[in-house]
This record gives C-alpha cells, structure tokens and sequence, in this order.
C-alpha cells in the first residue's frame, strides 16, 4: 500500500511538473512574440512645417509629440517594442517603418482644413476660426499592402477610443474632394488615399487624428485628457499585436 500511495505521489508531482513546464514555456514563447512586435509611431510632421496651429496657437507637432512619446511610454511598460519617427521628411516615413516595424500609427491633430485659418491683421499670426467639427477619426488607405491588417489594427485602437469616453469624428463623411470615405462608422474609421505615411507602406499602418484642434472645447479636453488618449491608442496596439500573433 505505501509502494502505491508512493508512486500515486510521485505520479502527480510528474504531471503537476509538465502543467507547470507548458504554462512557462507559453507565458515565454507569448512575451517573446510581443517583444519582437516592433511598432513605429510617427509623430506627424516637422518642426519646418508644424502642421496645423490650434486655436491658441500651438503648433500641432506638439501635440502630436506629446501623444506619441506617452504611447511609447505605456507600450515599453507592457514589454511592446516601439520607436518613434519624428521630424522626418514625409517620403523617408513609410520607408523607415517598412525597414523596422512590423506596424506603424501616425499621430496628428486636425483643424478641419484651410478654409478655417485666419490672419490676423494686427499680428499676421494665423490661427484657426473657430468650428463645430469634434472627434477623433483613423485612415486607413486601400493602397497599403496590408489593407485588412490596417484595418484590425484601426478597430482595436477605435474600440479603445470609444471605450476611454472619447467620440467618434463623423465631419470627414461627405468629403468627396478630399477622398476620404467612412467605412467604420463605429470606430471613427476613413479610407483615404493620398495619406503617404500609409500607401507608401508594406506593413499595416494607421493615421490617427486624435481630435480637432481648431474647436476650443476640443482642444480643452484634448489637453485635460491627453494621457487617456495615448492610454487607449496604446491598449489598442498592444490588443492589436495579441491579435496578430495569435492569427499567425
């Protein structure tokens, strides 16, 4: 009975062992994957041409700066490998992500287009009239090799968005002379085409335009809630990133 009781022991600390080896080896093989995710994110344009300028006057590379260095921060944390594009020409973008990365997510703000800058006449400082126009909007573009990877990626960072209490940007919708068609109405998700960060690109990639920065209630909130925006874009990666590896 002993020599029994004995090998019965012996039998399950054996089986236990395997259990405990196999969840090891997972939980390794799993953050091996996601270390080797290799994820740009592209601050939109330079400080020679700082994109649009805010209705208090901040140019947009700062905004767009801000956002992109705490995603890479809450990222890094979650052990997703990322680097940052900034201050690049635009050409040189796609072509150091497609080099590097396995993903890329360009980030911007939008002021909703030229019509709404003026000048001032005392100061000649352009700044944006103010407008309605609110929410955040993903592109997306058919061109890119990796269309429908681009757009899972542009779901789980739209769903996260919506989750985070931030809504959907619907002004894009009727914008036939700037190409942009919604194709995800619930996750704020456009397809457009001249965007080259994302055509000139062989791997799936997004541009997130965070919010409209030519509204003054927008671009309050945008400022009170900024590492809330990069929390839920950053989720989204990394859900993303789950997502691929295990599709794989």
């Amino acid at each position: 009975m002993t020599t029994c009781f004995l090998g019965s022991q012996q039998r399950r600390k054996g089986k236990l062992f395997k259990i405990l080896s196999i969840l090891l080896i997972l939980l390794l093989v799993s953050n091996f994957k996601i270390a080797n995710a290799d994820i740009a994110v592209d601050v939109g344009h330079t400080y020679a041409k700082p994109g649009a300028i805010s209705i208090l006057g901040i140019p947009e590379i700062f905004y767009n700066k801000e956002v992109a260095e705490k995603i890479k921060e809450k990222l890094e944390c979650s052990g997703v490998c990322v680097f940052l594009i900034e201050d690049k020409q635009l050409h040189k973008r796609p072509e150091i992500a497609n080099q590097f990365a396995t993903a890329l997510v360009s980030i911007h703000h939008d002021s909703v287009g030229k019509e709404s800058k003026r000048v001032s006449k005392k100061s000649k400082k352009v700044t944006p009239t103010p407008v309605n126009a609110s929410g955040f909007s993903i592109f997306i573009s058919k061109l890119n090799a990796q269309y429908n990877d681009s757009l899972r990626l542009a779901k789980c960072i739209g769903a996260e968005l919506i989750d985070a209490g931030f809504l959907v940007g619907l002004y894009h919708k009727n914008s036939t002379k700037r190409q942009r068609l919604l194709v995800g109405k619930c996750f704020g998700i456009y397809r457009a085409y001249k965007f080259v960060v994302l055509k000139n690109t062989t791997i799936p990639a997004v541009l997130v335009e965070c919010g409209v920065i030519s509204n003054p209630k927008e671009e309050e909130m945008l400022n009170q809630n900024r590492d809330r925006m990069a929390s839920a874009i950053a989720l989204g990666i990394a859900r993303y990133v789950g997502y691929i590896e295990v599709q794989r």
